[in-house]
């Protein structure tokens, strides 16, 4: 899991040093000391736990061990009904992730 950690910071740290660089670019103050991407930690769930509720999952590599999440409700048209559907899918998927916060 070291090596996943490795990629979230690595992901941190350039979205960082893009933002830095296009604030400066665009004539605004960036200190030198400020963060807007920090690695914070990594949430983790399982194909078993998104298959439990419904849904499918397929590799999606890089990153080392990414996946897509397939199989959410389509979309009628309806933006109300869209969401809420989406959502209790996503509510039953937060309540399976395990968090683990950066070290």
């Amino acid at each position: 899991m070291e090596e996943v950690t490795a990629i979230g910071m690595d992901i941190a740290a350039e979205r960082e040093r893009k933002h830095r660089e296009k604030q400066l670019a665009d004539g605004k103050l960036y200190p030198a000391d400020k963060r807007s991407f920090v690695y914070l930690g990594r949430g983790e769930l399982q194909a078993t736990d998104a298959r439990s509720v419904g849904l499918d999952v397929v590799s999606k590599e890089p990153p080392a061990r990414h996946a897509n999440i397939l199989g959410w409700p389509n979309l009628t048209g309806d933006r109300k009904a869209d969401e809420a559907a989406q959502m209790a899918y996503a509510l039953a998927l937060q309540r399976r992730i395990r968090y683990l916060p950066a070290e």
